[in-house]
């Protein structure tokens, strides 16, 4: 995961879950990998496919 700060992510940084549950079950902060959701896939202008942030779902995200 880049760093928090960044409201869009390149869609080789998401994986997409069934669930909510399921995201949280599998996040896991040691891995930099943490719940969220996010609206995409969206092709910028560079061609590139991004997701964008919604919301963090777990309290371990970085702040």
């Amino acid at each position: 995961m880049p760093g928090r700060t960044r409201k869009r992510f390149p869609a080789g940084c998401v994986r997409v879950l069934e669930s909510r549950e399921q995201a949280l079950a599998e996040a896991d902060a040691a891995q930099r990998q943490f719940a969220a959701i996010v609206l995409g896939p969206s092709k910028s202008s560079e061609g590139q496919y991004l997701y964008y942030l919604l919301e963090w779902l777990d309290e371990d995200a970085p702040a």
